[in-house]
């Protein structure tokens, strides 16, 4: 069986293109150093399409085990995501950057070549056009032809990969390589269960929106004094999801390529048309039914007034165009908002977890050594027996100070996250959509501290997973 290596897919966009793969009928494998993403999202993946995804935590630039895991699979064809993508932060560390994009994108090439894989497409960005304004003549909207410059390290590291797969397509010609090109990703999973993660004060717009329309942080313009509609700058923003199905788009044109053909060819993944800060904006405060307040502030060293994307040479040769508007990606955003207030996915260790395939998770209760298994299907705890409708199995997490059930019934998502507080106490929180016919977890732990006294125990997971 061959399967498509997805690096980098427990982040933002690459989570999103995991979920479209598989539901277009290929195996996927993911690698993630979790450096900037969260095993949360892969126990998310797994129930979302109802698939068990190997996941191995590689760090790009560990050749050895990078290789291994080469060793235990047998790959098509390479979605390669991993990478840092901070603009600022690279400016502060350029070496951080240069040595984990470029340095880890060579091993990642170095392993391919040696396994006989040759075929990637590569998570580029519009950021090495950089200033397009220092072209003479018309160069809105960008075309895939435009000269390259980029103005940050961040870009400069992408260029530099691009740069690489050159050079190994005209060293050898079998080798299929797509360089996807994308302008600024926004949005989330329509479930409110996928989107992005970010550490800290959010880099892009969107997530920094939704930040302060929670209650956090603050939101700067910086500059209304360009020619635009209102003064602010345009840029061309395209659903995450859109993003995701184009990467199957690029796959499904590698694979059909006739035998023994190689390419190695650039394409832009936009909406190719633009929207200001303010039109964005507006459409926030419309999904969120909030206002969000900001500041004007001057313009920042490098901003420019306009960038979007050509988007014609993909939907000529690959079939695909964004369809997803703005407005939708926002309503989507403020559910995934609504759905995760503290700003993204909870930490995780990542060496708990029940797929909704199959197996089970130990919890043991106190001292006693009483074991609570949650199993496909029912949820037994030591007496009290509560029968589920209609699910498709759980997933089990463990977080920083807890653990989550996760299910999918036929159209609704469920994730209950328990805490434990203290001896005595164990807290939960239920993230649902209409899901008026399953039993609360309120009732199930009652149930449990009567039998068992929890006032004076303490709950502990265990690691182990056992095969039902």
């Amino acid at each position: 069986m061959s399967f498509v290596l997805v690096t980098g897919g427990a982040g933002y966009i690459g989570s999103h293109t995991v979920v479209e793969l598989i539901q277009n009928g290929h195996q996927v494998v993911i690698v993630d150093n979790l450096s900037n993403s969260s095993y949360d999202s892969i126990s998310r993946i797994e129930y979302l399409t109802r698939s068990k995804v190997p996941f191995h935590k590689v760090d790009l630039t560990d050749y050895s085990g990078l290789d291994a895991v080469f060793d235990q699979y047998e790959f098509k064809t390479v979605l390669h995501f991993a990478g840092l993508k901070a603009v600022g932060e690279s400016a502060r560390n350029p070496l951080k950057y240069h040595n984990n994009n470029v340095i880890g994108s060579i091993n990642l090439l170095r392993t391919m070549q040696s396994h006989g894989c040759k075929s990637i497409i590569f998570s580029s960005s519009a950021t090495v056009y950089g200033d397009v304004t220092r072209l003479e003549g018309q160069r809105i909207p960008i075309v895939e032809t435009c000269p390259t410059q980029p103005t940050n390290p961040y870009g400069q590291t992408k260029l530099a990969v691009e740069n690489t797969l050159r050079d190994v397509f005209a060293a050898d010609q079998q080798w299929r390589i797509a360089i996807l090109r994308y302008f600024n990703p926004i949005g989330a999973h329509s479930s409110g269960l996928l989107g992005e993660n970010p550490h800290g004060v959010p880099d892009n717009l969107l997530p920094l929106i939704a930040q302060v329309a929670s209650g956090r942080g603050k939101f700067s313009v910086f500059g209304t004094d360009y020619d635009s509609v209102d003064g602010t700058p345009i840029r061309d923003y395209v659903h995450v999801v859109d993003l995701a199905q184009g990467h199957v788009a690029a796959l499904h044109h590698l694979d059909g390529l006739k035998e023994g053909t190689g390419i190695c060819r650039e394409w832009n993944l936009g909406t190719g048309t633009g929207s200001t800060v303010f039109e964005v904006h507006s459409s926030f405060e419309r999904a969120s039914n909030r206002k969000v307040p900001y500041t004007v502030a001057t313009r920042r060293p490098g901003d420019v007034l306009n960038l979007t994307a050509d988007v014609s040479r993909a939907a000529t040769e690959l079939g695909w165009r964004a369809r997803l508007t703005v407005d939708k990606a926002c309503d989507d955003l403020w559910l995934w908002t609504e759905r995760h207030p503290s700003s993204g996915y909870q930490n995780v260790d990542g060496r708990v977890r029940l797929s909704s395939a199959t197996g089970a998770i130990k919890v043991q209760i106190g001292a006693q050594g009483d074991i609570e298994s949650i199993t496909i299907g029912t949820q037994r705890l030591q007496g009290t027996r509560i029968q589920f409708k209609n699910l498709y199995g759980p997933a089990v997490r463990r977080t920083s100070n807890g653990f989550a059930v996760e299910y999918a019934t036929d159209t609704t998502p469920i994730v209950y996250q328990f805490e434990f507080q203290s001896e005595s106490r164990v807290c939960f929180t239920l993230y649902e959509i209409g899901a008026e016919s399953l039993p609360r977890f309120e009732q199930v732990f009652e149930a449990v501290s009567e039998k068992y006294a929890c006032s004076s125990s303490t709950f502990e997971i265990v690691d182990e997973m056992v095969e039902t």
